[in-house]
């Protein structure tokens, strides 16, 4: 994990879905666009809106990338660089963290308490894993 990085309390999400399902309603509304109108204009399959909309779950990568262009907010979910090589501008990578949530809360098979389940027994324990990891320094005498 990044030092530039800052813990997560586990009760936060890190993308909020009622917020996202908020922002993408009322920029269709105020556009006079229709479900299938404003998917189109993203980029994005008329039920994937769909599911978004209904705040039901996060939609994937691809699809999260192109709904945040459409409502003109930057959203960074680049892989990290390999092998030391990058070109164009440098983007803090996700954390480990950031990454799996994301994963889970787009995977279709899951409904939505249980994705947030799952994020949270993962946070806490690679949260463990790693404190597990840290060398202790002896004790001051």
């Amino acid at each position: 994990m990044s030092s530039s990085h800052k813990p997560i309390p586990a009760s936060t999400p890190l993308l909020d879905a009622e917020h996202l399902v908020a922002r993408v309603k009322a920029r269709r509304r105020s556009l006079g666009f229709s479900l299938r109108d404003a998917a189109d204009a993203i980029g994005v399959s008329a039920a994937t809106l769909s599911r978004v909309e209904s705040g039901g779950r996060l939609p994937g990568r691809e699809a999260l990338l192109r709904i945040a262009h459409w409502l003109g907010v930057r959203l960074d979910l680049s892989e990290p660089p390999r092998g030391g090589r990058h070109s164009g501008p440098s983007a803090p990578a996700l954390t480990t963290l950031e990454a799996v949530e994301l994963r889970v809360r787009a995977d279709r098979g899951l409904a939505p308490a249980q994705a947030e389940a799952l994020t949270e027994i993962f946070r806490i324990a690679y949260e463990q894993f790693k404190a597990a990891r840290r060398p202790r320094r002896p004790a001051a005498r």
